[in-house]
């Protein structure tokens, strides 16, 4: 408001040059707090100088280890895991991966269920291009390649291509980049 303004405008009249604040005097310290305190890149500083190296312990060394080195003996004598990712690839001390039942099943009725995908039958002569070509102009909301059939696009280019040939009524496409980030 316009009160507000005035007020604030009579604040910054009254505030000292940086060599005369004295940081004895409560009255200027509370000044200052009011003005500052808010104010995201002085907070930021505040943490980042003062705050976190007193309250945060960190290494100058990043520590890494493979999947096989995390889950043998050799670190731990007890490791739990969990994995997304149906794969048997595990440290010989893990033992067997013990599979959800009907996991595979679900799946599998997901993905070949009429009322969520559909297949089209695509011309002997189909290329990469008119694959996705398909795709964008056909009505799709989601692309699986689990044939890995799109070659020599990245995800991205995948991506953009969709959104430049079709796809209408969206506005985005999610894809995975090459570190499996969305």
């Amino acid at each position: 408001t316009g009160e507000d303004a005035l007020e604030l405008a009579a604040v910054i009249d009254e505030i000292w040059p940086l060599q005369l604040v004295d940081l004895k005097d409560m009255e200027q310290m509370k000044v200052l707090y009011q003005l500052l305190s808010h104010l995201p890149h002085v907070v930021e500083h505040y943490l980042d100088s003062f705050i976190f190296p007193e309250t945060c312990a960190h290494q100058g060394l990043k520590l890494s280890a493979c999947g096989q080195e995390l889950g043998g003996s050799l670190l731990f004598d007890r490791r739990l895991g969990f994995s997304g990712t149906p794969s048997d690839l595990l440290p010989v001390e893990l033992g067997r991966c013990q599979y959800e039942k009907g996991s595979d099943g679900k799946m599998l009725h997901f993905l070949t269920s009429p009322a969520i995908m559909s297949a089209l039958l695509m011309d002997m002569s189909w290329t990469v291009e008119s694959l996705l070509m398909a795709i964008a102009t056909g009505g799709y909301n989601a692309l699986i390649d689990t044939g890995a059939l799109i070659t020599g696009f990245t995800n991205y280019e995948v991506a953009a291509f969709l959104l430049d040939h079709g796809l209408d009524g969206m506005e985005g496409v999610v894809f995975l980049d090459e570190r499996d980030r969305k």
